[in-house]
């Protein structure tokens, strides 16, 4: 048998281990493989097999230098924060080179993720097609007559939903569980309890289409930056108040920028809700509802990214490099005469929007910064921001332009990272935190995955398959429960929200969006309501629907027919579920505001009214 090398003083001595030649090894293998062209799927030789064996080299890197990582944590390796870098450098390179090759964003498998910590969804959410139900009826007939238990065919057709699949008689008929989930005692989890059932009301309310959600850190306002106007081209605020009443009324304002924004901050403190386009940065106050216009801020063009409020009252928008800062109580207000803010004019030239008069054009240029925050990469461009909490650190997700990268950033150190977290194959569009735990947080990636991280590592402690390959996950929702970890994640292609048991490392069930994407989740712990902001993909630019068929209410089954608004009722043709998926027959028809309220004993008959949606008619072309 071999033993270990011995000091002198009979200490055992730690092998070394050559991380740089590994990652040198691993950096020839993928510069050998990278200038091999890729498979051309039109080509009279073209082999999907091949295709996917490409796919695996490049996985394999991926895997391999992760495991690098994994290592030099394992071992306490002094140079552990130089291998966390340069593999993040290697992963850049290795998903760019797989998007090159046309295997796009959801073309790599996951590859962070360590022995049981991926999750997977037990069903495939693509449930069905226009003729699944028929398939799955014959399917249950056929099994039923040889007295074996009735499966779904091969493929991705799904059973029909049955009221035996509820575990609770308040469940959501808009809710679809997942077979041999165990749940926790209703005495010791009440409301997790009630939360993993599924006993919640459903409501629903039209908006505009969505493009980030926020809701205040104390839950009083809840705020949404959307698409309006023609071709989607005006920006629009819209914002709740949910701690008013059971049934909130939806707010709106039309600030005067010259585009819609992508991302939106919220003010507890100031009750302010910020919103931004390419130039500037404009605040409205939601006290008494009122809307006013409180701020203009000047980024002067060069800075285009996120936006975070900092503590001590600090906002703070990235760019290429660097942070602008304006300290919030030091600014000019435009006061209730409107007047305008900052030198000079600004001007609408680039604008596209279609403005009817001179009048809705706003011409303050804005506040200067207080001051300008270097990052220690002066290279670094970021995407999204997210204040963790607790350590005063920023969140951030790199420009997709730029690389893939996770960081923390230290703000009052000059942006210096203080973590770095691996396994993104494509950007983070969404962070989450929760008061439950301090060292961890969620990320929504548009490769499909959630990704659970503690901060003191920087690989994933857990991986959630979402999106199975399929499409971009843009919204993800960490909340602790009665002390129990539960993560929601919204379906963009996939059309619904999943609930999973962390601790269990299982899908619980999901949830109907109405054959909506999901845009942004939202969490209130002091209602106990999962807020869902979402699109539809059936509607253009100017409202009229399309790939509309004949809405199919089944019969003779425990589904409960819609709520009838019209003699006509239609289906999205390319809808990822069939009538029967759920409890309910529910097509939202629009873009949606959803809200599910969470009780021990909700009223499960409080469901969302079928919605208004039609096929194109010949005069809808005139």
């Amino acid at each position: 048998m071999t033993t270990a090398p011995t000091t002198s003083a009979g200490a055992t001595k730690r092998t070394e281990w050559d991380w740089n030649r590994k990652l040198d090894k691993l950096q020839r293998r993928f510069d050998a493989y990278k200038d091999k062209p890729a498979p051309d799927p039109d080509a009279s030789d073209y082999d999907s097999q091949e295709e996917e064996e490409e796919k695996d080299v490049l996985w394999d890197i991926l895997r391999s230098a992760c495991k690098l990582v994994n290592m030099g944590q394992a071992t306490k390796h002094s140079d552990t924060p130089q291998i966390v870098q340069q593999v993040q450098a290697l992963i850049n390179k290795v998903v760019e080179l797989s998007i090159k090759k046309h295997f796009g964003y959801n073309g790599l498998r996951s590859f962070a993720d360590r022995p049981d910590t991926l999750v997977e969804d037990s069903m495939h959410s693509f449930m069905g097609h226009p003729s699944g139900d028929r398939l799955a009826d014959a399917m249950s007939n056929f099994m039923s007559f040889f007295g074996l238990p009735a499966s779904p065919p091969s493929g991705r057709t799904i059973l029909p939903w049955t009221k035996q699949q509820q575990p609770h008689p308040g469940s959501t008929r808009l809710s679809r569980f997942r077979t041999g989930v165990e749940l926790p005692s209703y005495t010791e989890r009440p409301l997790a309890t009630a939360v993993l059932q599924a006993r919640c009301e459903v409501y629903d309310a039209a908006i505009c289409q969505p493009i980030r959600m926020a809701l205040s850190d104390s839950g009083e306002c809840l705020a949404v930056a959307a698409h309006a106007g023609y071709k989607s081209r005006d920006p629009m605020l819209l914002y709740w108040l949910p701690n008013e009443g059971p049934n909130p009324e939806q707010n709106s304002v039309e600030p005067p920028l010259i585009e819609p924004g992508l991302n939106i901050v919220l003010d507890d403190t100031r009750k302010l809700m910020f919103v931004e386009d390419i130039d500037r940065v404009k605040s409205f106050s939601w006290a008494d509802k009122s809307g006013d216009p409180v701020h203009t801020l000047n980024s002067f063009r060069s800075h285009r990214g996120p936006l975070a409020l900092l503590p001590n009252g600090r906002l703070i928008r990235g760019g290429e490099g660097s942070a602008l800062c304006w300290t919030l109580d030091e600014l000019e207000t435009h006061g209730p005469d409107y007047r305008r803010i900052g030198a000079g004019v600004y001007r609408w030239d680039n604008c596209l929007r279609s403005l009817p008069s001179d009048e809705d054009e706003e011409h303050s240029t804005g506040s200067r910064p207080s001051t300008r925050i270097t990052f220690a990469d002066r290279g670094f461009f970021p995407r999204i921001f997210h204040l963790h909490q607790p350590s005063g650190h920023l969140l951030v997700g790199e420009d997709p332009n730029r690389g893939h990268a996770c960081v923390e950033l230290d703000m009052d150190h000059g942006g210096a990272v203080a973590g770095r977290y691996l396994g993104h194959a494509a950007t983070v569009a969404d962070f989450s935190t929760s008061e439950g735990d301090a060292n961890v947080f969620l990320t929504a990636s548009a490769d499909g995955y959630a990704r659970l991280y503690d901060r003191r590592q920087p690989l994933p402690v857990l991986t959630f398959d979402v999106e199975k390959r399929e499409g971009p996950l843009f919204a993800a929702m960490l909340v602790h429960v009665d002390g129990l970890p539960i993560m929601f994640s919204g379906g963009r292609k996939t059309e619904g929200i999943k609930c999973w048991d962390i601790r269990a490392k299982k899908c619980i069930y999901e949830l109907s969006t109405g054959n909506t994407s999901v845009e942004g989740l939202a969490w209130s712990s002091a209602q106990s309501t999962l807020y869902a902001a979402t699109s539809t993909s059936y509607q253009d630019w100017i409202g009229n629907h399309f790939s509309y068929r004949d809405c199919k209410v089944p019969s003779g089954t425990d589904i409960l027919p819609p709520k009838k608004m019209h003699n006509n009722l239609y289906w999205p043709d390319r809808a990822i579920h069939v009538e029967n998926a759920f409890g309910y027959v529910y097509d939202a028809g629009t873009h949606v505001m959803l809200r599910y309220s969470f009780k021990e004993q909700p009223e499960p008959d409080i469901l969302p009214i079928y919605g208004d949606a039609r096929p194109l008619s010949e005069d809808d072309w005139f």
